[in-house]
């Protein structure tokens, strides 16, 4: 293969490959093309057929190297593969990268080539084996012998083939026939995601499942894996209203999913509280590692209506969750405040490694108060955000101490045991109030402490620090992005949105320190770089932007959508992916790899894996 790189030509080489291999067509042709160039007839070629996937077999022995164009949503998008053959050895796999300048790897293990003052980037390996309709991810990296990339391998089947492919990556609808809502995802290191959200839908294809369709609407929770395909997914839910609204993945493999409840016949499993208390009760649910069944099961809440919106778990395996209880009686451990002082309050407990509930506390003040996104510092410390329109919200060593609108954010961080804010500040500007929102809406944390935060502001003011965009775009509301350091100063702060609607709605933060931040918008003039799809699709656009280390530019910014609304909840990292998810109504939403790729019903759930 040859590339051009900073004006300079390299080229990929196999050392120690057959040397009489070439090139020959892996599917049927397509059509025919004619490349009429130049004015002498007999350098005209005529009737080459068009494929989409070519291979060179028996590269080395065993080893098959196929290059494939895929459809994209701004075109077709070539990608590699080596197919092993199950006995055949890909440890004699090299590449080399003639002309580069340097060869090295990055700190996500991707490699980079180098030449003429730019770079290309082939990203980590994805390594899988088929057994029947399953995937199982190999551990996989590249190593660097030399001027030579290789391939190194953890263990593996070796009667079964091997594919390694550096660029995977897919797009998926996920639904039946009604509406189906993705509302969180997370990611693992072997490069699963799981995805959590709700449906009418009683037709969902289901694989391996806990539970079926039991009421108007369920809770639904799947894991997929590497290539795409869906390793388990099922229902979960009574007869009543079931909707999940957050999950996590702990060091055991096993996931955790919470939301709200009105069923009373919720699955329970080691319960902690063996009966719905009032109209809607939060739920907690623990599934083993394989998908096949709860290891724990519970509703909390009191008489009033209370629903969970995130969990986290810590090293140690315990969870977080989070959310708003009008509640008077929500239950209460050890708690930071004790009674609900609003209609509306915020809430936190852990679930400890003893499988009991450590603390839970009410958080808020006379206001309405709601905590939308929990965190946990390595050293075991809770932060939460959310919003809140309480003029008396509970503060230490604020930056903000006084609500500046009529709703403010806000971001707290706790002691170990939640018993003692280190820092709580609000987190707006003049905005604010019915009909304009001003809300953080989602929260991650870095080895470090400091937390970013994303969400919506209508305010004019809105704080900012270090802003790679100074003032609202225009409309209505904006989305912000936010990194506040472990006492709880701003950072970095800064607005992010175009003329139309635009909210932030999910945040991870990688091993760079650069914030991945998902959201949607109305803006066709959304601030995109190096994106995958350049244009506004539909009404509304998911969209997916990394903010840099220092907050002050956007590396990379994407719209993610069709020709009618969709939406983004989650974002999570995982091996070399970003995974989002959402909710699209589109016919036509880009899609790639395994998986479904026509819709189903009104409205299906979306999941996407986006290579950097």
């Amino acid at each position: 293969m040859r590339f051009s790189i900073g004006g300079h030509a390299v080229r990929l080489v196999f050392p120690g490959s057959r040397p009489d291999t070439a090139p020959q067509p892996a599917v049927a042709p397509t059509g025919h093309a004619n490349v009429l160039v130049g004015r002498e007839p007999g350098e005209w070629r005529r009737d080459l057929p068009i494929v989409s996937a070519v291979v060179y077999r028996d590269l080395y022995p065993g080893v098959d190297l196929y290059f494939l164009a895929e459809a994209g949503r701004q075109g077709p998008v070539l990608k590699s593969e080596f197919h092993v053959a199950a006995g055949a050895d890909p440890a004699v796999i090299r590449m080399r990268y003639a002309g580069a300048a340097s060869v090295s790897l990055d700190e996500a293990g991707a490699l980079r080539v180098a030449a003429g003052g730019d770079e290309m980037r082939e990203n980590a390996p994805v390594v899988y084996q088929r057994d029947g309709d399953r995937v199982r991810a190999v551990e996989s990296r590249f190593r660097l012998e030399g001027d030579e990339a290789a391939f190194a391998l953890g263990g593996y089947d070796s009667s079964l083939g091997l594919i390694i492919d550096p660029v995977l990556a897919y797009s998926s609808y996920f639904g039946g026939s009604r509406i189906d809502n993705a509302t969180a995802v997370a990611g693992d290191s072997a490069g699963n995601a799981y995805v959590a959200g709700w449906t009418d839908s009683s037709d969902l294809t289901l694989q391996a499942p806990i539970g079926a369709f039991r009421g108007s609407v369920d809770a639904f929770v799947y894991k997929v894996g590497p290539s795409g395909a869906v390793v388990w997914a099922t229902y979960m839910g009574g007869t009543g209203d079931d909707r999940a609204q957050g999950i996590a993945v702990d060091s055991a493999g096993t996931t955790w999913v919470t939301g709200y409840t009105s069923s009373t016949n919720f699955p329970l499993a080691n319960q902690l509280q063996g009966t719905r208390s009032g109209g809607r009760d939060v739920f907690v649910a623990r599934i083993n590692a394989a998908g096949s069944a709860l290891m724990m099961s519970t509703y909390w809440g009191g008489a009033g209506n209370d629903e969970a919106n995130s969990i986290t778990v810590d090293q140690f395996n315990q969870a977080y969750i989070a959310g708003e209880t009008y509640s008077a009686n929500f239950p209460t451990r050890a708690p930071f405040q004790a009674s609900n002082r609003g209609g509306r309050d915020g809430f936190l407990f852990k679930i400890g490694i003893n499988g009991q509930v450590s603390f839970s506390t009410y958080v808020g003040g006379s206001g309405d108060d709601v905590v939308n996104a929990v965190g946990i510092s390595q050293n075991l410390t809770p932060y939460i955000a959310g919003c809140t329109s309480s003029s008396n919200f509970p503060t230490r060593n604020p930056q903000q101490p006084s609500l500046s609108g009529g709703q403010d954010g806000f971001v707290i961080r706790f002691d170990g045991d939640a018993a003692k804010l280190i820092f709580g500040t609000y987190l707006g500007g003049n905005g604010g109030g019915v009909g304009r929102t001003e809300c953080v809406n989602a929260m991650a944390l870095d080895s470090f402490g400091n937390a970013y935060v994303t969400g919506v502001t209508s305010s004019t003011n809105f704080p900012l620090v270090n802003a790679f965009q100074n003032s609202r775009g225009g409309s209505t509301y904006d989305a912000f992005v936010t990194k506040l350091n472990s006492d709880g100063l701003r950072l970095y702060s800064s607005y992010l949105g175009g003329r139309g609607l635009d909210a932030g709605t999910a945040i991870r933060v990688d091993s760079s320190r650069r914030a991945w931040v998902g959201g949607y918008t109305s803006s066709n003039n959304f601030p995109v770089a190096s994106a995958a799809q350049s244009n506004l699709g539909g009404l509304y656009d998911a969209f997916v932007a990394r903010v840099s280390t220092a907050g002050n530019s956007i590396e990379f910014s994407t719209y993610l959508g069709g020709s009618s609304s969709d939406t983004l909840a989650g974002i999570a990292l995982g091996g070399s992916n970003v995974f989002a998810a959402g909710l699209t109504a589109s016919s036509d939403f880009p899609v790639a790899g395994a998986g479904t790729v026509e819709p189903r019903g009104s409205g299906d759930s979306w999941l996407t894996a986006i290579t950097p």
